[in-house]
């Protein structure tokens, strides 16, 4: 560590366009401002096109894929290797493992060598991935490597020290973050225009939007079904992202006839022209962290309406940015989502809430300060 110069190595699953790939990626991108190095790693085979990396930035993937009887058993000896050479090669300060497949290579790759310190990101909420004692046990094992843990929310970290009875002391909250300024410069209401015109919408169509992968904790099936029930031929949804039920969901829409009012988008390298020509963001999760794109909603000056999961609460004030609904709660989803269709100065209201608070609390900036204060901290007494 010379001149107060960091080594980060960050491993991530694919460069995809996912919250925790992008938040990484964000992340190295701002440490790197600061003057450290970065190393950005994929573990599986991916395409890098419309993903946002810094030219300050190294970045590679290891190329493996989810394939054969090694992937089958959850632990691939030869991405374990692959990480523990390319450790070898770049001799980090920090490691900084983000997400759960990631951790038990990085803990592998370390398992009889010490020296960086070693970080482990939890994204979501831990006890809604893990169904069984067996798997609790493993991981467990897997974490005793790890220096410390820094939960995306206070409900994650919580969740997290409960499920594991791992050390409070070594679980810290650091929340996700975003490049605010990219908003703030953002016309929205000429965004707005553009993108309904690009879509043949018209200025009194009203949308919801929901953004994120296309897979069961998401839940945009209950989207298609409230579009489908209230009826109004000027109501569209946007659904950006992809995943395992996009051709479920497309199925579903087909047979609700909703051909022409719900649009899929697909993965977006950039979501905020998406959030601009929107009305509500809806997030109907089953499961979240502390989501990303609500706060993109907000800085798009988007009221939104969610369900109460993980760190929702962390982000939207209730009744002041957007409305938190019991979880699963669908009848008072849907009447909430009702409400704010009929009130625009209430929409208006909540949004312009969001856009200027939600800075001071979610960019990027703050946020990487705070891992750097946390990792030099954790260097200077890992070497003492």
């Amino acid at each position: 560590m010379s001149q107060g110069k960091l080594r980060f190595f960050h491993l991530i699953e694919k460069f995809d366009l996912r919250g925790a790939e992008v938040f990484a990626s964000q992340l190295s991108s701002k440490l790197a401002s600061f003057g450290h190095y970065n190393a950005l790693c994929s573990i599986y085979r991916s395409d890098f096109s419309g993903f946002p990396i810094a030219e300050s930035v190294d970045f590679f993937s290891m190329g493996a894929r989810k394939a054969g009887p090694w992937a089958k058993i959850g632990v691939q000896p030869s991405v374990v290797m692959k990480t523990r050479k390319l450790i070898n090669k770049y001799r980090p300060d920090i490691i900084i493992a983000h997400g759960s497949d990631t951790m038990k290579y990085v803990s592998l790759a370390n398992m009889f060598r010490s020296g960086p310190v070693i970080i482990y990101r939890n994204i979501g909420l831990a006890s809604y991935w893990v169904h069984n004692q067996l798997h609790v046990n493993i991981n467990r094992w897997i974490l005793h490597k790890m220096d410390v843990v820094i939960s995306v929310s206070q409900v994650s970290r919580d969740d997290f020290v409960a499920l594991y009875r791992f050390p409070a002391d070594r679980v810290h909250v650091i929340l996700n973050a975003v490049e605010c300024q990219k908003y703030l410069a953002m016309n929205v209401e000429k965004e707005r225009d553009v993108f309904r015109n690009r879509l043949g919408l018209s200025s009194t169509d009203k949308i919801l939007v929901s953004i994120g992968s296309l897979s069961p904790e998401k839940n945009q099936a209950e989207l298609l079904n409230l579009v489908k029930e209230l009826g109004d031929s000027s109501l569209h949804l946007f659904l950006a992202g992809d995943g395992q039920l996009r051709p479920n969901l497309l199925a579903t829409t087909k047979n609700l006839q909703l051909q022409h009012r719900v649009h899929f988008l697909g993965m977006q390298p950039d979501i905020a022209p998406i959030l601009a020509a929107a009305d509500i963001f809806v997030l109907p999760s089953k499961s979240e962290g502390l989501p990303g794109v609500l706060i993109e909603a907000g800085l798009a000056g988007l009221p939104a309406v969610a369900y109460d999961v993980g760190g929702v609460k962390e982000v939207i004030s209730a009744d002041t940015t957007g409305i938190i609904v019991p979880a699963r709660n669908y009848p008072t989803f849907k009447s909430a989502v009702i409400s704010l269709l009929g009130d625009a100065e209430k929409r208006r209201k909540m949004g312009s809430i969001a856009r200027q608070t939600y800075p001071d609390r979610f960019d990027i900036e703050g946020i990487a300060r705070q891992y750097e204060a946390v990792c030099f901290k954790l260097l200077q007494e890992k070497r003492r």
